[in-house]
């Protein structure tokens, strides 16, 4: 007897009753926790293990395309929300297959690579379980969308000393990377059903990454370079940070950028993490650095 294989492109995740727009990968995972339940009386206890389910967890994971800098904003309007949303996982076909519950969005990662287009991921942590659903119609939200080019998401950082801010990009950027994350706790009791705990969350965290060719300081040059981070981390100095779209970097030049058409996010920001690089003798110097928030981030 012949199957029919499903094509990845019939498996979807759909988040408040839409797919998310610009999908291109999305799964779902379940982990069984056990406990172990071997006893002396056992029948063959001893080197076996005897593990007894005691309750299971889910997390699903959703790829996209950034189409628009107001389809990102809603997305890390979701995130920053931090209320559970009611998330399906569907399989289209003859049949169906669709599992349904309530989930909170873990983890929102951007990656802006300069020569791809700047893609989403969104993480969702089951709170609670999941009940077996019809798979039905959907539709995607947005509809439609301009892919974002990856060299029109940057970091700028504020150099002023006085209340006017003065913006500038990080010279020679090659990749960006931004990820927000809730920390989570089991909310674990003998009143609420043992086998999917409810999650609350306990953090959050924001971290972002930039990845450069090695540029030092010019006359008169305004953008950010390696020294000045450098001098950061050694310094323990918080930076105002801030990563949004510019809508007129791609297809031109500009050393130094100021501000964004559309901030994603702005807030204070140590530089943990420097790395220089200049492997082989023919390839670009390169530097990373990471920088991880400093008290709570702002929304635009």
């Amino acid at each position: 007897m012949s199957k029919n294989h499903i094509k990845a492109r019939n498996v979807n995740l759909i988040m408040g009753g839409t797919a998310i727009g610009g999908s291109d990968s999305c799964d779902i995972t379940y982990t069984l926790n056990t406990a172990q339940a071997a006893a002396k009386s056992d029948v063959a206890s001893g080197l076996w293990d005897n593990p007894e389910p005691t309750y299971y967890d889910w997390q699903a994971n959703n790829e996209s395309f950034i189409i628009g800098a107001s389809h990102l904003a809603s997305l890390i309007a979701a995130w920053n929300a931090g209320t559970p949303v009611t998330v399906k996982f569907q399989i289209d076909g003859e049949d169906g297959w669709a599992r349904q519950g309530s989930a909170l969005v873990t983890n929102l990662s951007i990656t802006s690579q300069m020569d791809d287009y700047a893609k989403v991921t969104l993480s969702f942590d089951g709170a609670g379980a999941l009940s077996v659903v019809s798979a039905s119609n959907f539709s995607y939200s947005p509809a439609s969308g301009d892919k974002i080019r990856g060299k029109a998401i940057m970091v700028a950082i504020n150099t002023s000393q006085t209340s006017t801010p003065s913006w500038h990009t990080i010279a020679c950027a090659t990749n960006h990377t931004m990820e927000l994350s809730h920390q989570l706790g089991d909310v674990r009791c003998k009143d609420i059903n043992d086998l999917a705990p409810n999650k609350e969350i306990t953090g959050n965290s924001c971290k972002i990454t930039t990845e450069n060719l090695v540029a030092l300081n010019g006359d008169g040059d305004t953008a950010i370079t390696l020294d000045e981070l450098e001098t950061y981390l050694r310094e323990g100095a918080t930076v105002a940070l801030q990563i949004g779209y510019y809508s007129g970097a791609v297809g031109h030049e500009d050393e130094d950028w100021e501000g964004a058409t559309t901030v994603f996010l702005s807030g204070n920001f140590l530089v943990t993490s420097f790395n220089i690089s200049g492997q082989g003798t023919q390839e670009d110097a390169t530097f990373k650095a990471e920088f991880s928030n400093k008290g709570a981030v702002s929304f635009s």
